[in-house]
Formats: structure tokens, C-alpha cells, sequence
């Protein structure tokens, strides 16, 4: 498989696509940057970090996790943006996919892989349709910063492949610290040590002793992943979380489901089409995905099955938790499995045999994956802009003492971005003493332009029902308050 592979490197065909592709992602960026505004948990982490002690984050969970580096990381942007500059966060998130793509491009430079194809999995991986929710939602920032140390443990351990003695012995402890970062700021990061060591053997072609050589960087990443584990235990016995512990959640068939449903949403990208257009446009879309895989298996059997092999090991911590194909929710879940999904679609560093076939389906899934998340982009815009609208909308009523109660609280779009909770108004305005907030939650559709209620939900964050006192609120939801 030759993913955007050109007979030569400054050849225009292999070159345009991901040219464009990357100016379109970073522009779409951009946009999302200066209309950036606090969503959901972006209230509770970056309103509540600024007075969480360093010993509270390194020693005691957080909300259900334990995340001491990521959320560490997360209090120094807190202290320097707030909720009151909310550009900053959103700009941090876009910097850190980025630098994950950098990252990725080195490793697939330093594996040898031909650089037009390179850089079209690149762009790809910029783009990462499936993810978007990761790199749009500042609160998605932990699989951002573990991803980027599962790079980093991804090229030292490939460096450690080529090296000597002292130098092997450094790039083992590169990895080692690298890895043990990745674990400190999401559970994600447990897989790395099997990742690595299949990755990178993936590239056996062109590191003889790649196996032999790796290996004893992956027996130090288990034995770094056990320590974590097992101080993380001290404090979350039975591997809890927020959600349950990991063994009832996967219990009952749950976790294959799961699995197969990560899956599927990489073959199912969410796009604003309705009806014959939206099956089409999906259909062409996977059926690229698994062309571009079944030939690139085809042309390196094994290396490519290995690293099909690292995805699923990638997608195994987060089989408790479901995502929807064709969905935003839950797509931040996907953005390391998906780092994982573009390298099996670069193909074989080895191969250097282009044909119009790779170039076509660069480019087919390059624009695909473009108007995807140009309508991602879009709805998270309108979200955020909702999420402006209705803060400024219940200001009038904190300067009262008495409840408030809001009848129709944006929790979230249909198979779109969550936007508020009942708490927020507590981070809001901090600097003020905010009355008890009850809500009725609602579930909107935007589509195209259009908003509507579709739905009810309730708010497990209210406090307490309705009472007759309250301040009464209906918000007046329409199709302005999206711009």
C-alpha cells in the first residue's frame, strides 16, 4: 500500500493533496480557536484547577481519575488562560495535535517511508475525522498530551533498535520515562508497552535486529506500566473509575460490543448528509479504509498485520466505553487507536512501487475526511456559541438569592458535542455567590442551520427539583444564538 506515494517525491500529484488538506485542517483550527468558549467539563477542570493543591494532584484522584501529569499540565493553563480566556485552551489543544503530527511524521521518517506518503498519513492524521472531539474539546487535552508521549516512547524505542550499549541503554530510559508520562496523564497510556513493541517491529525490514533489540525496552515499559498500576490501585482499587470498575463494565459481552463499535466508527465518519447521500458518502469512505488496508497487506503481510494487531491492542483500555459511528461523543477515545490506524494505512516503509490506485484513494479519503470535519467543526462552533449565549443569559439572575431554575438547559446535540451542565454557573461566577442552579436538560438538533428540540434528559447535576419560589428561566433557543 502506497498511501498519496508519487513516482517522485516533488512530484505535484503526490504533494497537493495533503498540502491542501493540511492548510484546510489548520484553517478549520484557526476558526475553532477564536470562537472557542467553555463546554461542559471545560467548567469543572479548568474553573476548579486553579485551587487544587500540587499534592492533591499528585496524590489523590480527581474526579473519578487519576491523572496527576495531565492534569498538572492542564492547572498550568488554568492559571495562565482561566475559563475567562477561553481562546487559550482551545489554542493549547490545536498546538498539542499538531506537535502529536510532527511527532508522527518524524517516526514515519525515521521508519523510512517514502516522503510523499508520509506526509499524506500526515494529513491524515491531522484531520483525524473520527477524533475531532479530541483536539476541539479542551477538556480532551489528556488524550492529547498521553498520545504525545506514546509518540515520543514510539521513537526512542525505534532509536534504541539502532544503538549500542550506553546509547541504547539512554534511549531505553527515554522511553521508560516517556511511557510512564503517557500513563500519568490517561489510562490509555497502560497499552504502550505492547503497542511499541509491534510497532516497531512492524519496521523489521528495515532493522534486522528490530526484535531482538526491542525487546528489552518493552520488558522495561511493562515493568512501568506494572509500577503505575499498581500505585494507581493504592488509590482506585479494582481499577475503578468514574464509570465503574473495569470488570463489570466489559462484563456481559459489553466490552466486545465495544470493541467492535470503535471499530466500525473509523469506517463511519459523521457527516452532515441525511438519507442515500449520508450512506453513500460513508460507503466510499470505508470502502477506501478497507482497500487501502487489504492492499497494503497484500504488498507486507505481516508488517502491516502487526500493526493492525497494535490497534487493536490500543483500543483495548477503552472497550468499557462505547462511540457511536458516525458520532462526535466519545470520539476523543479514538485519537491514539486512530495514530495507530494511519500508520497501518502508510503501509511498508519498504514499499516503493506507486500506482494511480494509492494516489486516487490519498487524495478520495484526504477530501473525505475534510468535509467531515469542516461539519464537526461547524456544530462544535454552534456549541460553543450556545454555551456564550446561555451563560450570558442567566447573569441577570445570580444577583438574587433565590434558586434558579432553567426549563430547557442545552446538555448537548443529537450525536454532537455536550454543552452545558447545571454546575457551570458556579465557575461562571466564581467571583460571585451563585443561588442554587435546577435545570430540565434538552437535547437539540442542528441540521443544516435549523435548531430544535428533540429531546429531554435529565440533569444529574441539578439541585434538587423545582420549587415554587424559584427563578423561573426559559431560554429563548433559536437559530441566532448559534452564530
Amino acid at each position: 500500500m502506497s498511501l498519496g506515494q508519487s513516482r517522485r517525491p516533488g512530484n505535484l500529484v503526490g504533494w497537493l493533496g495533503p498540502a491542501l488538506a493540511v492548510s484546510a485542517t489548520l484553517a478549520l483550527s484557526l476558526r475553532h480557536v477564536s470562537g472557542y468558549y467553555p463546554l461542559f467539563d471545560d467548567f469543572a477542570i479548568f474553573g476548579a484547577l486553579p485551587d487544587a493543591s500540587a499534592t492533591s494532584i499528585l496524590l489523590e484522584p480527581h474526579g473519578g481519575f487519576y491523572r496527576p501529569l495531565g492534569l498538572a499540565l492542564m492547572k498550568l493553563e488554568a492559571l495562565l488562560f482561566g475559563l475567562a480566556h477561553p481562546a487559550g485552551l482551545a489554542a493549547v489543544s490545536v498546538a498539542l495535535h499538531a506537535a502529536n503530527a510532527l511527532l508522527l511524521a518524524l517516526l514515519l521518517h525515521r521508519a523510512g517511508c517514502p516522503a510523499a506518503r508520509r506526509w499524506a498519513a500526515v494529513a491524515l492524521f491531522l484531520a483525524s475525522p473520527w477524533s475531532g472531539e479530541a483536539f476541539f474539546w479542551a477538556s480532551a487535552q489528556f488524550d492529547l498530551l498521553a498520545t504525545l508521549f506514546v509518540l515520543v516512547t514510539l521513537l526512542a524505542t525505534l532509536a534504541a533498535t539502532r544503538q549500542e550499549e550506553l546509547w541504547h541503554a539512554v534511549a531505553t530510559a527515554v522511553a521508560a520515562t516517556a511511557a510512564l508520562a503517557a500513563l500519568a496523564c490517561k489510562e490509555s497510556g497502560v497499552a504502550v508497552a505492547p503497542m511499541a513493541f509491534l510497532v516497531i517491529a512492524s519496521f523489521r525490514d528495515r532493522e534486522p535486529n528490530a526484535l531482538r533489540r526491542a525487546a528489552p525496552v518493552a520488558v522495561t515499559l511493562v515493568a512501568v506500566t506494572g509500577a503505575f498500576l499498581a500505585l494507581r490501585s493504592r488509590l482506585l482499587p479494582g481499577f475503578e473509575g468514574p464509570y465503574g470498575d473495569f470488570a463489570t463494565l466489559v462484563s456481559g459481552g459489553a466490552g466486545v460490543r465495544n470493541f467492535l463499535s470503535h471499530l466500525e466508527a473509523f469506517l463511519r465518519l459523521p457527516f452532515s448528509a441525511t438519507g442515500p447521500l449520508l450512506a453513500g458518502l460513508q460507503a466510499i469512505w470505508g470502502s477506501g479504509v478497507l482497500l487501502v488496508l487489504l492492499r497494503s497487506l497484500r504488498r507486507d503481510t505481516l508488517g502491516t498485520a502487526l500493526r493492525l494487531l497494535a490497534l487493536a491492542v490500543s483500543l483495548a483500555p477503552v472497550t468499557p466505553l462505547a462511540t457511536g459511528a458516525a458520532a462526535i461523543p466519545s470520539g476523543r477515545l479514538l485519537y491514539l487507536p486512530g495514530l495507530v490506524l494511519v500508520l497501518a494505512l502508510a503501509g511498508s516503509p519498504r514499499d516503493h512501487r506507486p500506482t494511480w490506485f494509492d494516489g486516487v484513494a490519498a487524495n478520495l479519503l484526504l477530501a473525505l475526511a475534510l468535509v467531515s470535519l469542516a461539519w464537526q467543526q461547524a456544530l462544535w462552533h454552534a456549541a460553543c456559541a450556545l454555551s456564550r449565549h446561555v451563560v450570558a443569559a442567566v447573569t441577570p439572575y445570580v444577583v438574587a438569592d433565590r434558586p434558579i431554575y432553567v426549563r430547557n438547559l442545552p446538555l448537548r446535540f443529537e450525536a454532537g458535542p455536550h454543552v452545558l451542565k447545571s454546575y457551570a454557573f458556579r465557575f461562571a461566577f466564581r467571583d460571585r455567590t451563585v443561588p442554587p442552579v435546577r435545570a430540565e436538560g434538552v437535547v437539540l438538533e442542528r441540521n443544516p442551520r435549523r435548531l430544535r428540540i428533540v429531546g429531554r434528559e435529565v440533569d444529574p447535576f441539578s439541585e434538587g427539583s423545582p420549587q415554587p419560589d424559584d427563578q423561573q428561566l426559559v431560554l429563548p433557543l433559536d437559530d441566532s444564538w448559534l452564530r
